[in-house]
């Protein structure tokens, strides 16, 4: 990561000391019933000396009975970035320029993921869940993944909720490039923490860590940890900074072409592996109903 980043993490990881430490704010502690729907956006969109666009859209589901819950949300980010180029017709003194911008795809993920809780008692509760997501610049075309387990809950009410999980999954993976030497499918064992807090009357924190483990491949490690801030604009309304560190210990592979030496092309290809780390930053306006 660059030195932006590990600042940006940094700084989120500080704060969620603080906001473990911090008092709690009023609420009675009672766990919320019903039904909660949310819908989010984050839009950047360029232009002139330099052309990206960047949109970003999310939305879920969830319903929360004393002793079940389900959950449904989906998301998608997507990027196009130009490269404008110059040229200059005539002489010296007399010219015309022309421009000319290509665009091209720089980012694209998307995800649909489902799970169903029922506790039993206070702390116990068991859950399954299935997901499917698609990042084709982490090298995966299609990466679906069913998992269950237990856990334990060991705060859910107004002002805070905390779980953990402990479940087996199975995945199959499409890679952009195959590797031979990986399989496309494989059972795993899954460690999931999330953290919610109501920091004041507008304020809340969350923090959601999950890591996976290829059991047929144990250099096969993955974690996705990501924190968000929520801060209420009116009942409805809310803006959500959060950032994502997803981490791939056995990256997929990419293709690149061969030069020897620099800038002369063999016209072959090797295959090196992708970076093990990638970082999402986003500000997006969330909807709540």
């Amino acid at each position: 990561m660059g030195s932006w980043q590990h600042r940006v993490t940094h700084a989120v990881l500080g704060f969620a000391a603080f906001v473990v430490c911090a008092p709690p704010a009023a609420a009675q502690d009672e766990k919320a019933l019903g039904w909660f729907y949310s819908t989010e956006l984050s839009a950047v969109f360029t232009s002139g000396n330099a052309t990206s666009n960047t949109l970003g859209l999310g939305a879920g589901v969830r319903r929360v009975w004393e002793n079940t819950e389900i959950s449904l949300r989906g998301n998608g980010l997507r990027t196009r970035s130009g490269t404008t180029t110059r040229s200059a017709v005539g002489t010296p003194d007399d010219f015309q320029v022309a421009e000319r911008t290509d665009t091209r795809l720089t980012a694209e993920n998307y995800s649909v993921r489902s799970r169903i809780d029922r506790t039993f008692g206070e702390r116990f509760l068991a859950y399954a869940g299935v997901g499917w997501e698609r990042n084709t610049f982490s090298g995966f075309d299609s990466r679906v993944t069913a998992v269950a387990g237990a856990g334990n809950t060991w705060a859910d009410n107004e002002r805070l909720r905390f779980k953990t999980n402990y479940g087996v999954t199975y995945t199959v993976q499409n890679d952009i490039v195959q590797d031979v030497a990986t399989a496309d499918s494989f059972g795993g064992v899954q460690l999931r923490a999330d953290f919610w807090r109501k920091v004041t009357t507008t304020t809340t924190f969350e923090s959601a860590l999950v890591v996976d483990e290829n059991l047929a491949q144990t250099d096969d490690l993955r974690a996705d940890w990501t924190h968000s801030l929520l801060v209420a604009v009116s009942k409805a309304l809310a803006l959500r900074a959060s950032v994502q560190v997803l981490f791939d210990n056995l990256p997929s592979l990419t293709t690149v072409d061969l030069e020897q030496p620099a800038g002369m092309p063999t016209g072959t290809t090797v295959q090196v592996p992708l970076d093990e780390v990638d970082t999402r930053f986003t500000i997006a306006l969330v909807a709540n109903f």
